[in-house]
């Protein structure tokens, strides 16, 4: 599989300006068709709306522009553009139904969205149903092909999928660094499944090695994010929803923790 045509989805707000540059050089970087949509929930009267208090008529002043400024970008650059304008549920239906016709999914940091919970309502449901590789950008977007892989390794099926995927997107020289987080008190195994993936990525001709983060008083996510930094990761890579998203809300969670927060390096997320 090789990333050959890319959904990017956009915010009808202007807060997503700066995140179509970033789009147009990641599809760049992996020769990638493109295509962009635009997720815009329609408000209604009495029902909560995205963002809070949107009046229809600047809805429809928000949308119309939002409309005419992918629609110019994508006649400059020679891609498609998707509309996804409906009652909530209605939106999001149709844009996971056209997220399983691309490769990988691009979406901005979450002050990208005029409205946090939509983002996260968004982000959990392209990846618990589009089984597509969602690539969460920061402002600065991403350089070139990664090199330097940040992987949050449990050794389940969401993170050996996920860095199967990354493979896919890096440099042929690139380093790979899985990244278990263990409690503070926790005693390492003599031998675990990262080290015979290690072994795996070695028969490759990729470098790899298995580090251990501890984690004192910060969260499995803060670790595994500060760990990641400090080793300045190009690309950070997770297994998304290892619990069920109603648990990680609950009680908290990698993923819902990731999603809730701004990151500074690109994070790529496989359910």
């Amino acid at each position: 599989m090789t990333m050959s045509s890319i959904l990017a989805i956009f915010d009808p707000t202007e807060a997503t300006d700066g995140f179509a540059d970033n789009v147009l050089s990641v599809s760049r970087t992996f020769e990638a068709e493109l295509t962009l949509a635009l997720l815009a929930p329609a408000p209604v009267a009495g029902e909560r709306t995205y963002p809070r208090h949107l009046t229809t008529q600047k809805f429809n002043e928000l949308v119309e522009a939002k409309e005419k400024q992918l629609w110019s970008l994508a006649r400059k650059e020679n891609c498609e553009v998707q509309i996804f304008v409906d009652l909530l549920d209605a939106a999001l239906s149709a844009m996971v139904r056209q997220s399983r016709c691309h490769d990988m999914l691009l979406v901005g940091p979450i002050d990208t969205f005029a409205d946090a919970e939509l983002y996260r309502i968004l982000l959990q449901k392209l990846l618990l149903q589009s089984g597509k590789p969602i690539l969460l950008l920061p402002a600065a977007g991403l350089e070139g092909r990664p090199r330097r892989l940040a992987v949050g390794w449990d050794g389940m099926r969401g993170a050996t999928r996920a860095l199967d995927c990354a493979l896919m997107l890096c440099a042929p020289d690139a380093e790979v660094d899985l990244i278990s987080v263990l409690p503070l008190t926790a005693s390492p195994a003599l031998r675990t499944s990262a080290d015979d993936m290690c072994a795996r990525l070695h028969a490759r001709k990729l470098r790899a090695r298995h580090s251990l983060a501890r984690s004192e008083h910060a969260s499995v996510a803060a670790t595994l994010l500060a760990h990641a930094v400090a080793g300045n990761a190009d690309l950070i890579i997770l297994g998304g929803f290892g619990h069920s998203p109603i648990r990680e809300s609950l009680f908290g969670g990698v993923t819902d923790e990731i999603i809730r927060n701004r990151h500074t390096t690109p994070i790529l997320i496989v359910h």
